[in-house]
């Protein structure tokens, strides 16, 4: 078939049939980049503490995110940092966390989470009745 026209009307075979048939066939979606569990679940954190009041400044490197959640829930100061670095090491640098590694990311985030449901409780919670009205 030298002519592009020689196809009209052909059958072609496809290279991909036989493999997307025998469920061989990898998407986009099967891909796993390094890192890519690792930042998708520092993204949900993200999202979790700014709906407590803890938002990032789009301007903010992730350190400085970390020192502002640090003032604002010292308890939290070295789960944030241990976040932090995860985030860094998956997001900048090209390597799959251990198992271990990803245990540890998973307990830190445990914890913080749990600091934040609180302060999201706290936060919803209607003032007390302690503050009666002074007439």
């Amino acid at each position: 078939m030298e002519n592009k026209l020689d196809y009209v009307g052909q059958r072609i075979p496809r290279k991909d049939g036989p493999v997307k048939v025998a469920g061989r066939a990898k998407y986009t979606v099967d891909v796993q980049l390094p890192g890519m569990l690792v930042r998708r679940e520092i993204a949900r954190r993200l999202r979790r503490a700014g709906q407590v009041g803890w938002r990032r400044k789009p301007s903010q490197t992730p350190y400085e995110y970390q020192e502002s959640l640090a003032e604002e829930a010292p308890a939290s100061e070295a789960d944030v940092a241990v976040l932090t670095q995860a985030f860094v090491e998956a997001r900048y640098d090209v390597r799959e966390f251990s198992p271990e590694e990803a245990q540890i990311v998973k307990q830190a985030w445990q914890r913080v989470r749990k600091l934040l449901r609180r302060a999201k409780r706290d936060r919803d919670k209607p003032e007390s009745s302690d503050q009666a009205d002074t007439d």
